[in-house]
């Protein structure tokens, strides 16, 4: 049966499922695109290797989907953009895992230094706490002193020079 004689609802249903795959697809593309971004050049996912049936399991479809004879200029797009990412992603054994070394070592500096400044942060506390400690004993010496004159000045009799004036 040609189109001309499927009833529309069905081309219309076919066209709607065929856009729902490309976008599924170019959805996917995109979000490789994200991940190797964010791993700095490195596919994260399937031991680092790239392929139409990865696209595939990304966009949710079967892999076989592509090699329909609807989805050839799709298959087209997939490939074109495949070689394009492939050429620019990381790939090796070697190359991964230098870049993975690298990560590994920054994050050991970067987890060094906040060790160093929490040590720091550490003593700086312990200053503290000793410099509050001696304030607090300073501050009771000083109310017992301030209670001792006042106690001292009530026991005698105060004179209001201001009434005396002549």
């Amino acid at each position: 049966m040609t189109d001309e004689h499927k009833p529309s609802a069905l081309v219309d249903y076919a066209r709607q499922k065929h856009e729902e795959t490309v976008q599924k697809l170019r959805n996917a593309m995109r979000s490789i695109e994200a991940d190797i971004e964010n791993n700095n050049g490195i596919y994260p996912y399937s031991s680092g290797r790239l392929s139409q049936a990865e696209i595939c399991r990304r966009a949710g479809i079967d892999r076989k989907t592509l090699q329909k004879p609807k989805h050839r200029q799709t298959r087209d797009e997939v490939s074109a953009w495949l070689r394009e990412v492939k050429s620019k992603i990381k790939q090796g054994s070697k190359v991964v895992r230098k870049v993975v070394t690298d990560r590994v070592d920054k994050m050991k500096d970067a987890y060094n230094e906040i060790a160093q400044r929490y040590a720091e942060a550490e003593l700086e506390y312990a200053d503290m706490q000793a410099e509050n400690k001696k304030l607090k004993a300073r501050n009771k010496a000083l109310e017992k002193e301030n209670r001792e004159l006042k106690k001292e000045l009530s026991e005698h009799k105060v004179v209001d020079l201001s009434k005396h004036k002549k």
